[in-house]
This record gives C-alpha cells, structure tokens and sequence, in this order.
C-alpha cells in the first residue's frame, strides 16, 4: 500500500511538472503571437485612418475592410483560445495565473489611439488640460462616444457576438475605458482643487452630474 502511494505520488508529481512546463510553453507562445496580431490590428486601424470617424450613409456605418476584421477576429479567437488552455491547465497546476477573462486585447488596441488622445489634450501639459475647465473633458468624452457609437454597434459588436463566449458589449466597453481614464484625472485633480481651489469644487460636482446626464440621453 504503501509503495503504491508513493508510485501514485511520483506520478502526480511528473504530470504536474509537465503541465507547468506546458504552461509556461502556452504562455510564452501566446504572448509571441498576442504582440504580433496586435502589431498587425495596430496597422490596419492606421491604414483605415482611425480614430477618424467612419463614413455614415442613411444611417449605415462604413463597413471594415476584410484585413481589418480578419486581424480583429484572429486577436479575440486567440486570446478565448488561450484562456480556456489555460482553465484547463489550472485543474492540474492550482498555482497557474489564471488570464483575466473577456478583457478582449483586441478592444484594448481598437481603444489606445482615443485614450492617447484623451492623455494627451487632458493628462499633459496642454492648453485643453486646464483645472478649471473640466468641462472641456466631459465635452470631448461625449463627443468620443457620439462619434463611435454607430460604429460599435454595427461593425464591432457583432464580430463580438460571433466569436465570444460571452456576452461583450463594444460599445459599453468604449465608455468603461474612457470613463476609467476620466476617473484617474479626475482624482489627480480634486486633491490640487480640494487644497489650493475650493471654490472650484461645486463646479467639478456640477460638470460630472452633467456629464452623467448626458451619457444617459
């Protein structure tokens, strides 16, 4: 009994030790293969001159092109790809990270150009990012969310509804990002107003209501 525990033991212990191995294998080739087809979805966005608005005709969004939609799709089946492996590894190896489930990359670089924006004129020494003026912010938010809303809906989300697994908004994961973004500057901004501008308090708290009711309308 005893020797067959140890020969039970010595044979979980190898299959663990493979499972890692094979873990840190999926792992490395995952990240190998996420850096290129994003690379590769980076110059498509370019090419179709992105952020720039797409083309509205009686209410109908320019469709992508085939390359665009094909490095956006390639991006999002690799990832579900991974992270169901990676489920799976989890069962045999309990210590593995688990990857953060349906925080799609390819939303991620489909996002980067609008929040460098957003960084540069809001985050940065320009004459956009002044204390008093939140306003300027929210207007520019809303204007994001304005311009790209039909293109989320119509030519992004249903690449989503095809080839997730669960259901992924487009269009409520551009507002997250942004409003995210919005949430960092304003902390930074409230403890110089808190201390140095009091006066200005009542008018951030009047902005970010309005802002509020304006992404409900």
């Amino acid at each position: 009994m005893l020797a067959s525990a140890h020969t039970i033991a010595a044979e979980l212990s190898s299959c663990t030790h493979l499972a890692t191995i094979t873990h840190e294998l999926i792992h490395e080739y995952y990240q190998q293969l996420e850096q290129q087809l994003a690379s590769e979805l980076s110059q498509q966005l370019a090419k179709a001159q992105w952020p720039s608005p797409r083309p509205i005709i009686a209410g109908i969004v320019e469709t992508v092109d085939e390359e665009f939609e094909n490095s956006f799709v390639q991006l999002i089946d690799v990832q579900i790809a991974y992270e169901a492996a990676v489920t799976v590894m989890h069962k045999v190896i309990p210590d593995c990270e688990i990857a953060a489930k349906h925080s799609l990359k390819a939303l991620k670089v489909l996002f980067e150009p609008l929040l460098i924006r957003f960084r540069f004129h809001f985050m940065e020494k320009h004459a956009t990012n002044r204390l008093d003026k939140p306003e300027w912010m929210y207007t520019h938010m809303l204007s994001v969310f304005r311009d790209h809303r039909d293109f989320m809906k119509q030519c992004i989300q249903p690449m989503l509804d095809e080839h997730c697994s669960i259901p992924v908004d487009a269009y409520t994961e551009l507002m997250k990002s942004l409003v995210q973004l919005a949430q960092s500057k304003l902390k930074q901004d409230l403890l110089i107003v808190l201390q140095d501008e009091p006066a200005l308090f009542h008018h951030y708290i009047t902005e970010t209501v309005a802002f509020e009711q304006g992404i409900n309308v």
